[in-house]
C-alpha cells in the first residue's frame, strides 16, 4: 500500500532520482538480506519443508551464495578456462569445442573466463537455460536466425550443422569478436546489427519484414532479448502463422514472461515445452527456455 501511494503521488523523474541516489542500493541490500535470510533458514531447518525443486536450489543458495544457476552440477565448472592471445587481431579466445570463441578487447582475463563459465553452464544439458533438448544435430540444414547472440556460442556450436545463420546483435563491442569467431564460416554467417522488435526503425526490425525478402522453410529462432522476446514474437506473427517455426525462448527475464510467451505462441498454434527447473533471477524463480513448434 506505502509502495502504491508512493508511485502516486511522487513524480517519476523525483522517483528516479531517490533510486539512483540511494533507494536503489537500498532496494538491492534488503533483498539480497532477505533471499539470503530464506536460503539459510531452507538449509538449517530443512527438515521443516518439503523436498521440492526451489527449496533444494534455496540450500544451494545457501551453501554456495546467490546465483541464477543454484544447480549442483555447476560445480563441475570451477577450473577456469585457458585463454588464449591472437596475436594478429588483438583478441582473446578461448577454444571451445575446438573452435575458437573470440572476445572483446575490452574484458579483461578474468572477466572472459566468468563470462565463459556461465555460458557452458547454461548449455549443459542439465541446465534450466539449454536451449535445445538434444544435440545441434536437430539443426541439420536449418536458416538460424540466433536474436540476441552477444558472444555467438549458440551459433558456433550449431555453425557446422546449419545452412545458414543470421546472428543479430546490437551492441558494437561484439563486433569485431563475432567477425573473428566465425570467419572460417563467413560464407554462411551474416552480423545483423540491429534490434529485432514489433516495429520498423533505423535501429529496430521485425522478423516479419527480414524474412519478407527470403523464402526460407526450414527456420529455427533462437531468442535472448533481455525480456524484448514477448515484442519481437509479436513482430513475427505473420511468419508464425504461415510456417512451422522450431524455437527457443527465454522466458526468465520477468516473472510474468513463461505465461505470456506461451499464452502467445498456443494462441498460434503451437505447442509448447519448458525447460526442467528455474533460474533465480531477481529474487525470482522463472522458467528458463520455452521450446515451441507446431509438430
Amino acid at each position: 500500500m506505502l509502495a502504491d501511494l508512493y508511485r502516486a503521488y511522487i513524480p517519476l523523474h523525483i522517483r528516479e532520482k531517490i533510486y539512483s541516489f540511494c533507494l536503489g542500493s537500498f532496494l538491492s541490500s534488503y533483498r539480497r538480506s532477505k533471499a539470503i535470510l530464506k536460503a539459510n533458514v531452507q538449509y538449517y531447518f530443512y527438515w521443516l519443508f518439503s523436498e521440492t525443486e526451489q527449496n533444494q536450489m534455496y540450500r544451494f543458495i545457501s551453501k554456495y551464495g546467490l546465483t541464477p544457476y543454484p544447480w549442483l552440477f555447476t560445480l563441475e565448472y570451477e577450473t577456469p578456462a585457458k585463454c588464449f592471445h591472437d596475436k594478429h587481431n588483438g583478441l582473446t579466445y578461448i577454444i571451445h569445442n575446438n573452435r575458437k570463441l573470440f572476445f572483446p578487447k575490452e574484458l579483461s582475463i578474468s572477466q572472459i573466463q566468468y563470462i565463459y563459465r556461465s555460458l557452458v553452464i547454461e548449455q549443459d544439458i542439465r541446465s534450466a537455460h539449454r536451449y535445445l533438448a538434444n544435440d545441434y544435430s536437430m539443426l541439420q540444414d536449418m536458416i538460424i536466425l540466433d536474436i540476441g547472440g552477444a558472444e555467438g556460442i549458440f551459433s558456433l556450436d550449431a555453425i557446422e550443422f546449419a545452412q545458414h545463420i543470421y546472428l543479430f546483435e546490437c551492441d558494437p563491442m561484439w563486433t569485431d569478436a563475432l567477425n573473428a569467431t566465425f570467419a572460417p564460416w563467413k560464407q554462411k554467417f551474416t552480423l545483423v546489427s540491429k534490434y529485432i522488435t514489433n516495429k520498423e526503425s533505423n535501429t529496430e526490425t521485425t522478423i516479419d519484414s527480414f524474412l519478407s525478402s527470403y523464402n526460407y522453410s526450414n527456420l529455427f529462432f533462437k531468442m535472448d532479448i533481455e525480456g524484448a522476446e514477448l515484442s519481437a514474437l509479436h513482430g513475427a506473427e505473420i511468419t508464425l502463422k504461415r510456417q512451422n517455426i522450431k524455437m527457443s525462448v527465454c522466458t526468465y527475464h520477468t516473472p510474468t514472461d513463461a505465461e505470456k510467451i506461451e499464452s502467445y505462441l498456443i494462441s498460434l498454434g503451437y505447442k509448447t515445452s519448458f525447460t526442467d527447473g528455474y533460474l533465480y533471477i531477481n529474487y525470482h524463480f522463472n522458467k528458463g527456455i520455452l521450446r515451441a513448434s507446431k509438430e
